[in-house]
């Protein structure tokens, strides 16, 4: 601020009336149209075919590596306009100095490869899909321990981490001591409210509250609560493990504790309740996967074939029996590499069935 007083005064402004007037005016300058190293024809002759793109820096370096259903239209956007560009991708595009592209027959092999391409390089400006500090999760059938290994005591999952199951966890725990955890939702609410808020979402579901201390009767209510709200956003019953999760209202989730109501700790409730189905059935989904064959058609009408096993595509057709767990521990041995290589098969598996 010091120094921007010091710019004013050096061109005769020194009152707030004289900065307005200043203000009214004086026209901004114009924009200029950004300049970047990379040379245009290198973007421009990119084919127009699914795959993934590496952003290459010029020592080599690979700056990032993304996926695009066509390649020339996804690195292109990036150097046009200024829509959509914070600080942290400008930096990038000024560091681009050349693009290499990796073709692939469907968008979803294009999904795949990204995927073990991140893991592989990790580049700088990639944020999600890093090994980081992330650790799977494996609960025990009651919910009451968890590991970040399945074992005989812990072999309900996988979960990406925690944070995902917690405020489930805490719900049950609290029904279970019959009082009520302050943190359920993260940030402290009154245990009173949170009691309230509970027997307001058993009115609202016509049952009682004592029924609900088992988690597969909270899943049960939570699988309820996901089918009406695909019911009300008029999504078929069949496509029910198809769809992307359902945009939400989170009004309440913007209001301070002061502010909430009942009502409104209900609704926390129903969404918290709807995502934790969702990664329950995920996480059945994605260990079904590990030892599979896929066979696909994408929206271009292109077909496609993938073999599983232990969570690894293979070239040729396989026996589909685990070799690094069991029937009963699938998981065992197998990794978070794994665990997001299912993920984003899963995904991209349900977006094709949701077309």
């Amino acid at each position: 601020m010091r120094h921007l007083c010091q710019s004013l005064i050096s061109v005769g402004i020194e009152t707030l009336q004289q900065l307005r007037t200043w203000l009214q005016e004086t026209k901004p300058a114009k924009r200029t149209k950004y300049e970047y190293p990379l040379k245009p024809e290198i973007r421009l002759a990119l084919p127009n075919k699914p795959g993934i793109y590496k952003m290459i820096a010029g020592n080599g370096d690979v700056l990032y590596v993304g996926k695009a259903t066509s390649l020339h239209s996804r690195v292109n956007s990036y150097f046009r306009g200024r829509k959509h560009k914070d600080s942290f991708k400008l930096e990038m595009l000024t560091r681009v100095l050349d693009i290499h592209v990796t073709v692939c027959n469907t968008v979803l092999e294009a999904c795949l490869l990204e995927v073990e391409e991140i893991k592989r390089l990790s580049p700088p400006y990639n944020i999600l899909l890093k090994l980081q500090d992330r650790d799977l999760v494996f609960y025990s059938e009651d919910f009451q321990t968890s590991n970040c290994e399945v074992n005989e005591d812990a072999a309900l999952g996988p979960f990406r981490s925690e944070l995902v199951m917690d405020s489930f966890v805490r719900l049950l725990n609290s029904l279970r001591q019959d009082k009520f955890d302050k943190n359920i939702f993260f940030d402290e609410i009154a245990e009173e409210l949170l009691s309230s808020g509970f027997k307001v979402l058993c009115q609202r579901n016509d049952i009682e509250p004592c029924l609900l201390e088992r988690p597969r009767s909270l899943m049960a209510l939570g699988t309820v609560l996901l089918r009406n709200s695909l019911r009300l956003a008029q999504v078929p019953e069949s496509q029910l493990e198809s769809m992307e999760p359902v945009k939400e209202a989170e009004a309440s989730d913007e209001l301070v504790a002061d502010e909430l109501c009942p009502d409104d700790i209900a609704d926390k409730y129903e969404r918290m309740l709807r995502r934790s189905v969702r990664a329950f059935r995920q996480s059945r989904r994605i260990t079904r996967l590990l030892n599979s064959r896929v066979d696909f058609v994408e929206e271009d009408g292109k077909v496609g074939a993938l073999h599983v096993l232990n969570g690894e595509f293979v070239d040729e057709k396989v026996t589909y029996q685990s070799t690094a767990g069991s029937m009963q521990f699938p998981w065992y041995q197998l990794t978070l590499n794994t665990f997001d290589r299912m993920r984003v098969l899963d995904t991209e598996l349900q977006r094709l069935r949701s077309r």
